[in-house]
């Protein structure tokens, strides 16, 4: 397994930490341009391989994007619920659905910046991103029974009880 450096996917969330709209606009893009790769095998034997392979992987955008809000869930929820929730929905969704469908990490290791250690992006996943899903659903399941979520995100939930069994098999 090799290390990688993940610079440029870092600047992305350095240019744009000021603008989440634009953010979350560009992971969507960045998500949908690497299905469309992956589908039609454009990656194979490309230059863009290595880029959407490693440095613009969804796995790792996500993570990236998590690990910028701390993976704190009320930042997430509060993603979701914001004025232009609309895309960080679709999203979420989206990642959350092409996670699913191909069920397999980049091989590569990431730094686990608590131990400074390099580590599989499934041991990374199950430390942070589980807990930061997990926490999101039971508080958006909560709202949803009082009345509080301002609106239906049951298919949403569903895609993330999906992911967690997913990472916890």
């Amino acid at each position: 397994e090799k290390e990688i450096d993940l610079i440029s996917s870092n600047y992305l969330f350095d240019i744009f930490d000021c603008n989440d709209d634009l953010l979350i606009e560009i992971l969507t893009s960045l998500l949908e341009i690497n299905l469309y790769f992956s589908k039609n095998r454009f990656l194979e034997n490309n230059q863009f391989k290595e880029l959407f392979t490693k440095e613009l992987h969804p796995h790792h955008l996500f993570f990236l994007f998590l690990q910028r809000i701390s993976f704190d869930h009320n930042t997430l929820i509060d993603f979701l619920v914001s004025t232009t929730s609309t895309n960080f929905v679709i999203y979420l969704n989206n990642y959350l659905k092409y996670s699913l469908s191909t069920k397999q990490f980049p091989e590569q290791l990431i730094e686990d910046n608590l131990s400074k250690k390099m580590i599989s992006y499934h041991k990374i996943f199950l430390n942070s991103v589980l807990p930061c899903i997990v926490h999101s659903r039971l508080i958006i399941e909560r709202s949803i029974k009082v009345g509080s979520f301002p609106f239906n995100v049951n298919f949403l939930i569903r895609q993330m009880e999906l992911f967690e069994e997913w990472l916890e098999s």
